[in-house]
């Protein structure tokens, strides 16, 4: 099932004229207000707007999820989850390039049918993780009460084999963190165009991130930045991932030169504690913008999931079916 570990991937397979657009100008992220309700209830196409009721803050959370084309007619299928997460300054109506271009590769055979899970990641600005003041604690709303509604709510495979978590940017962030955190919890693992932030950075773009999330996040709390920064967890939790889990990350080509070489550290320190993984440069992408990089990857950013994430194709298999269940 596990893809040999490879050192590096060259991937050279659009001109950036083909995918760059200037994208439209919005107000920075944290400019905005962090809210567990996304006050746009808009539904991209193929996405349906969705809300469950937190006990940790005792308040309703938004979602977004997509459904395979044959959900409805195949009510005895189980599908695989994608949980994926969108970066900094965004919500989870961002996960529309996602679901547009899985959406076309399922109907046309080229990836297995899943359903896709966007949370809210309160724009990215927690870095995915349990503010150290107690307000927002967005790790334990995802993965203690949104992953078991998504269970219950939904036809899922629920086991860590047929859960993949995924992001870009902040996003990357949150994915390695939670899937090195949590190896019970999650089989495969995307780590794209990751923010690896740290004190050590020093080009401006992410100095002048980590000079905001630090402090918003982690409290300014070196040694709480540290137990949930994803170099940590590969490493503390290096023989739970080993063999088990199937990780991916990508980076590409940017004006500050950090972000591929802070991936080039964390594929360092998965290949020290031999850890199997995926690793590509695009060479080919010159600047963060996801859809440059889902128009690169091709059909390879959605079988590297469909490859590793197996669905049940009876309820008898399957097991029994839990109340509430869509």
């Amino acid at each position: 099932m596990f893809r040999k570990l490879i050192c590096a991937q060259l991937i050279l397979v659009l001109p950036l004229a083909a995918a760059g657009q200037t994208p439209k100008q919005k107000t920075p992220g944290f400019l905005r207000p962090m809210v567990w309700v996304d006050p746009d209830r808009s539904e991209p196409e193929g996405m349906k707007y969705q809300t469950f009721h937190s006990k940790t803050i005792a308040a309703e959370v938004s979602y977004l999820v997509y459904l395979p084309p044959d959900y409805e007619q195949q009510t005895s299928t189980r599908y695989p989850v994608l949980y994926s997460l969108h970066g900094s300054g965004g919500m989870p109506s961002g996960g529309a390039d996602i679901v547009s271009r899985l959406d076309k590769a399922i109907r046309a055979g080229r990836a297995a049918p899943m359903i896709a899970v966007f949370p809210n990641g309160l724009r990215g600005e927690s870095m995915y993780c349990d503010s150290k003041d107690g307000k927002y604690p967005v790790e334990t709303v995802i993965i203690k009460e949104l992953l078991p509604h998504v269970d219950a709510t939904y036809r899922t495979v629920a086991s860590r084999e047929s859960r993949a978590i995924e992001g870009f940017s902040m996003g990357g962030f949150g994915a390695a963190h939670y899937g090195f955190k949590y190896p019970e919890l999650f089989g495969v693992v995307s780590i794209q165009a990751p923010a690896l932030l740290g004190p050590e950075a020093q080009q401006p773009t992410p100095s002048r991130a980590w000079s905001r999330l630090f402090p918003a996040a982690m409290g300014s709390d070196l040694e709480y930045f540290r137990a949930n920064d994803p170099f940590t967890l590969a490493a503390q939790n290096a023989d739970a991932l080993r063999d088990r889990t199937l990780i991916r990350i990508i980076c590409h080509v940017e004006d500050d030169h950090w972000l591929a070489p802070r991936c080039e550290q964390l594929h360092q320190v998965l290949m020290r504690h031999m850890i199997p993984h995926e690793f590509y440069f695009l060479s080919n992408v010159k600047s963060h913008n996801r859809a440059q990089v889902l128009d690169t990857l091709g059909d390879c950013a959605f079988a590297f999931f469909s490859s590793a994430l197996p669905r049940w194709e009876s309820r008898s298999s399957a097991g029994p079916r839990t109340g509430g269940e869509r």
